[in-house]
């Protein structure tokens, strides 16, 4: 009597890419668990948007159709074990009119590191760009993480530079002392060029290349006025702007530039407070101190909310200021590129 055997078919294992339908709840489950504690306020927005749109099953589909920039946002590779996304990489092209791709989100469950599926996910993407002829490929670090820095940069990515990412968990609940500063005044409609330039000069180059600087970013239109006021009136959150004019230790050449700006956003009954501080070269080691005491002293009568910064963490005088009034260096997030043509 003949016997037939059927075989069962073996489960896929392995690289391939991203289907939003079958993996994309899986894929946030992933992302969770290795970033989950380090997002900001903007990231776990982004990760509930995404928790949603998984729960969404088949009409996902729908919505991509609708949407083609969350649809491009949402391509990428996933690698497969026991039927399971154990490894993920997001890639976004069309960056700078398609020259740069960008990939973001490369995790790797914990019980499946060191076998080499990081390194296959990134070599996957790189050959992507460059068979639709991507100019670059960028993507972004933790200093801390050294294995990962070490996979990148054996795979010819090179280090731009890095952003210091700074927390401070509560304001003081006492002002602190402040002392004048010279030439400290709030900012004008007429000053957004005066800061443009000086953030071009604060900012390496090579930072500004993985994040080009615009001017409009730094003028305020009637409409940022009016938005402003409404927030603060609601009471959401009240933004505070100050500039110091030049003659603060710069050179007589530099005169008429500003020596440094200040930036604060005081949350109200939700979100974080932030802090932007930029102070010329030529005025470091005056001005950080007592702007950040200036910027202490407001949110001490603020709601007591998290106060998140960024800046360049070439820029060791401020992050040393930063570090004496209690903010904590959560991490340090290094932009690096690899020339694909």
């Amino acid at each position: 009597m003949a016997v037939t055997i059927l075989s069962r078919r073996q489960p896929f294992r392995g690289l391939r890419r991203l289907n939003p339908y079958r993996d994309l709840r899986q894929v946030t489950a992933l992302i969770a668990e290795t970033f989950g504690a380090d997002l900001d306020a903007e990231g776990r927005a982004a990760l509930r948007d995404m928790r949603v749109l998984g729960w969404l099953g088949p009409l996902v589909a729908f919505v991509l159709v609708a949407d083609p920039q969350l649809q491009r946002m949402l391509q990428g590779y996933v690698w497969i074990e026991e039927g399971r996304v154990v490894g993920n990489l997001s890639l976004q092209s069309g960056l700078r009119y398609g020259e740069r791709w960008h990939i973001s989100n490369v995790a790797v469950a914990p019980a499946y590191r060191g076998r080499g599926i990081a390194r296959a996910l990134v070599e996957a993407a790189l050959e992507e760009v460059e068979r639709e002829g991507g100019g670059w490929a960028t993507l972004q670090v933790e200093a801390e993480n050294e294995a990962a820095c070490r996979l990148y940069a054996g795979l010819g990515f090179e280090a731009l530079g890095g952003m210091a990412c700074l927390h401070l968990a509560k304001p003081p609940a006492t002002p602190p002392p402040t002392t004048p500063i010279p030439s400290l005044r709030p900012w004008r409609a007429d000053d957004w060029h005066g800061e443009y330039e000086l953030a071009r000069t604060v900012i390496p180059a090579l930072l500004q290349w993985w994040q080009p600087l615009r001017s409009e970013a730094f003028r305020r239109y009637a409409e940022d006025w009016l938005g402003e006021a409404f927030n603060r009136l609601i009471g959401r959150q009240r933004t505070y702007h100050w500039v110091v004019e030049a003659g603060a230790g710069l050179r007589p050449a530099h005169q008429g530039r500003l020596a440094a700006s200040l930036w604060l956003r005081a949350a109200g009954w939700r979100g974080e407070h932030r802090l932007r501080l930029m102070v010329h070269p030529e005025a470091r080691g005056a001005l950080e101190e007592p702007l950040l005491r200036q910027a202490l002293a407001v949110l001490s009568a603020c709601p007591p909310r998290p106060t998140v910064a960024q800046h360049p963490a070439g820029d060791q005088q401020a992050i040393e200021a930063f570090l004496t009034h209690g903010f904590l260096l959560r991490r340090t997030l290094v932009a690096m590129r690899k020339r694909i043509r």
